[in-house]
């Protein structure tokens, strides 16, 4: 068991990597592409959830669940809207932005730490608070940084280096911070949530409160209806950019020269779509 925790911690970075990666390179040849990479992501949670038996009860049979639907609402609309803000900031900004979008969206556990400590009543160690205040510097640090240098490119850009304006780069940066709260709130939210309903359980006298049946409900739920949420604001974008691939694919690389083309005549796009 040991030797398994390093070959999934590895395989964890790995992936994250590389559907940042992909997400990158999708927004760079089609910029504001993201909410494409979300709802694909948002419909695959949908397909597990139709090819399960048990999730498909949670899904269609109300007396098998335990939180009310108008939760269930709510839950859902904060898992949309997180990724949402997060896609609107890489579609209002260029390039230079992206690491800034990597670091801050990276720093969920700094927004979770306070809302827990404001309004969950946690408490924390000297340790976990010192972590999350390297935490803290290191992302200010790096959107400062990013930030110098959109604002000196400015003025001396050349006339194939977009280089975002600075209230498109705060504006950004504003609606990552927002991103954090909205994700760090919806968890706050959940967890206070299932606290009650537990507690709930509890005075009715019932022996027995199976907490993760309750996290899984709020899990298919959440997925399902954030997907037709997103579908609903985004799938103009999402058809949009699928019938501009179909009318004009990108089967290789343009860097690629000709000869070598046909060996990788593979859209690209799906590639980092699958990624």
């Amino acid at each position: 068991m040991a030797a398994s925790v390093p070959l999934w911690f590895g395989a964890g970075v790995l992936g994250g990597v590389s559907a940042n990666i992909g997400l990158m390179q999708l927004n760079n040849m089609h910029k504001g592409c993201a909410n494409v990479c979300t709802l694909c992501q948002f419909l695959y949670g949908v397909s597990q959830t139709l090819t399960s038996s048990s999730k498909r009860q949670l899904l269609f049979d109300g007396s098998k669940r335990k939180i009310s639907l108008s939760y269930h609402l709510l839950f859902a609309g904060m898992f949309f809207l997180g990724p949402y803000l997060g896609n609107t900031s890489t579609a209002i900004t260029n390039a230079d932005f992206y690491p800034v979008f990597l670091v801050v969206r990276s720093c969920g556990t700094v927004t979770s730490m306070l809302l827990g400590w404001l309004f969950a009543g946690k408490t924390y160690n000297t340790s976990q608070v010192l972590a999350v205040a390297a935490i803290t510097v290191g992302a200010v640090t790096t959107t400062f940084g990013c930030y110098t240098a959109s604002k000196n490119a400015a003025g001396t850009q050349a006339d194939d280096v977009e280089v975002t304006p600075v209230p498109m780069f705060m504006l950004g940066c504003s609606l990552l911070l927002a991103n954090l709260l909205n994700d760090s709130g919806k968890d706050v939210l959940q967890a206070h949530v299932f606290s009650r309903i537990a507690l709930e359980q509890k005075h009715a006298g019932e022996k027995k409160f199976a907490s993760q049946s309750v996290v899984d409900e709020a899990i298919v739920m959440m997925g399902v209806l954030g997907a037709f949420m997103m579908a609903l604001v985004a799938g103009g974008e999402v058809l949009t950019f699928l019938t501009g691939w179909v009318s004009n694919p990108t089967l290789y690389p343009p860097a690629m020269d000709e000869a070598s083309a046909p060996l990788f005549a593979i859209p690209v796009e799906l590639g980092f779509l699958i990624i």
